[in-house]
């Protein structure tokens, strides 16, 4: 299980890459910061991590030593801490429409 201390180093990680606003790229999804989460979901929102694969003739193998789900999350915060606008709309709460009664009244 990932330790807050994990989370702490992971935006702390990302506020050093992300310094300003506008370090995080331009457009209407920031270019550097949408290739640093791309990069990041790419590893840390697939279902199964190959760490070994051999086959005739060769093999491969890896090592996960971070949760990349951390880092992602550290990522999200940074830029809601940079831009109030991605902060309203990612972590702000979800348009749920409130419950109506509804029924019939027959008068006779």
């Amino acid at each position: 299980m990932p330790s807050a201390d994990d989370f702490q180093l992971a935006i702390a990680h990302y506020r050093l890459q992300f310094p300003t606003l506008a370090s995080l790229g331009g457009g209407e999804i920031p270019e550097d910061w949408k290739a640093e989460y791309d990069r990041v979901a790419n590893e840390g929102l697939s279902a199964t991590l190959i760490t070994s694969l051999n086959y005739e003739g060769g093999g491969h193998s890896g090592i996960q030593n971070f949760d990349q789900k951390i880092l992602i999350r550290a990522l999200l915060a940074r830029r809601a801490e940079l831009d109030a606008s991605f902060d309203a709309v990612a972590f702000g709460a979800p348009a749920i429409a409130p419950r109506r009664r509804l029924g019939v009244r027959v008068w006779l």
